[in-house]
This record gives C-alpha cells, structure tokens and sequence, in this order.
C-alpha cells in the first residue's frame, strides 16, 4: 500500500480513498488486474473527450452516451457503484474526511504535512475563506436537492418546491462562480480550457432547468428530464472537485483563492 504521507495525495490506511482537498473519493479496486486497469482508465479518457467532442458538435444523443460511458467506466474501475470491499463497510465516497471515521487520522496527516492538507484543518472560520471550500458547501446542497427531487412523486407539494429551490440554488451558484472562479481561471493557460469546458456546462444546466418549466410536472417525461439534470450535475460537480480545483490550486495564490471565497460568498449571500 502507497505510503499517504510521502505521496502529494492522501490516501486512507485501509487504501480505500485518496482526500482531495478534504474530501474522500473512492480509489480503484486493487484487485484489477494492471492490464485492465490500464485499458479502463484508458477507456475513460476517451469517454470524456468524447463529451467536449459532441458537446462542440451539438450531438446531445452522442453526448448522453459519451456520458453513460464515463459511468460505467467508473463503476468498471470501482470507484462508484457497489464497493469493492467485504467487510460490510459503508461507503463514504465524496463525504469530507473530517465527518467521517477517518477524522482522527486525517487530522494528524494533516498535521505533519506542511502543504495544502494541513490548512483543511483549521478553524470553520479560517475553512471558509478558501475558494474550494466555499464552493464544495454549495455543491452538498445542489446534489441533496437533485437526490430529492428525482425521488418525488407527480405533480407535489414537494415536487415544486425542491425543483423551485434546486433552480435558485443552480443559478445563484453559477451566477457568482463564474465572475469569482472562473473568470480568474481563463487569465491561465493551466486552466483556461478546463474553466471554458465547465461554463459551457452551465449552459446545458440551464437548458434542462427550461425544459422542465415548459412540462407538466405530471407528465412522466418531466421525471426524465429531472433524471437528466440530476446526473448532469453530479457530473460537473464531480468534474469540478477531482479535476478542476486540482489544476486551480495550482494556478491561484493563497491570497486570491482567500479574496474569491469572500467576493463569491457575498454575492451567494446578496451582499453583492
């Protein structure tokens, strides 16, 4: 097993997860032969060049199967669907260390590493000034709504509030991230086309937000649609948190990620 704090990236002792930037993800079953992990990973690369791909062309149907295909590729590989373990264990996948029964480990990780680990364990206040953070607060939100929503029945109550409430969420979250995360992000060449790709799935957000405002909540293609934007979202939050804020970790100082947190915050909060 990798040594977590000789590596850039930590990985639980049970090897179970890497954390990044706080947060556990599920690794690959070590139990994969390395020819099939290879042609797996390799698999997924291509799938998700697949989705710019058709994402450029307009082919939507393409582009649902370019997606489907990055799923399965990762169920394949095992970091989603059924664990890989059997020892009864939950899953704790996109849950943050420090809520988890890994917290006692993480923190005294975090304390021996002198790299951006160990500012994860400061005090709320301090978490909360870090653009990453600040942003991963918000997508908790959106994927408890998207879950709800996708489980509700008909023409609701319920229904009409939890899509009344995922839509303001979605669009507020967009309307400050751009200008306070992407924005900074075009001005590098590191990021620059990855933050062209995420704002551009803004858009297909939005479109799916439209087509359920033009159907009948009664209607079973409503539940479709719903279905749709659920796992669009997972998605690009998913996209965002393993990808993107790695490479924008890189290409943001401390003092701006600081200063964006704080600018997004308030307009997230309507101090803007």
């Amino acid at each position: 097993m990798p040594d977590s704090k000789q590596s850039a990236t930590l990985i639980t002792p049970d090897g179970r997860y890497i954390v990044v930037r706080g947060r556990l993800w599920r690794r690959a079953n070590p139990a994969l032969k390395s020819a099939d992990h290879e042609r797996l990973v390799r698999d997924l690369m291509g799938a998700r060049r697949e989705i710019g791909t058709t994402r450029r062309s307009g082919d939507c149907a393409r582009e649902i199967t370019s997606r489907k295909r990055v799923h399965a590729t990762k169920v394949a590989l095992g970091e989603r669907g059924p664990v890989w373990w059997s020892d009864g264990a939950p899953d704790y996948n996109r849950k943050l260390a420090k809520n988890s029964p890994y917290a006692r480990w993480y923190a005294r990780a975090c304390a021996s590493m002198p790299d951006e680990h160990a500012n994860i364990t400061a005090s709320h206040e301090d978490i909360v000034m870090d653009i990453f953070e600040a942003l991963r607060q918000d997508h908790d939100k959106q994927r408890t709504l998207a879950d709800k929503l996708v489980a509700t029945h008909g023409a609701s109550d319920e229904r009409e509030a939890l899509f009344t409430d995922l839509r303001r969420e979605l669009k507020d979250h967009a309307a400050a991230k751009e200008p306070h995360f992407y924005a900074p992000l075009m001005q590098h060449d590191l990021t620059q086309d990855r933050a062209r790709h995420s704002v551009a799935e803004h858009h297909d957000i939005d479109e799916l937000i439209e087509k359920l405002e033009d159907t009948e909540q009664t209607s079973p293609q409503w539940l479709a649609v719903a279905k749709q934007l659920q796992e669009q979202v997972t998605h690009h939050l998913d996209e965002e948190e393993q990808e993107v804020f790695q490479m924008a970790s890189k290409a943001l100082t401390d003092k701006q990620k600081s200063a964006l947190a704080k600018d997004y915050r308030r307009q997230m909060d309507g101090h803007d």
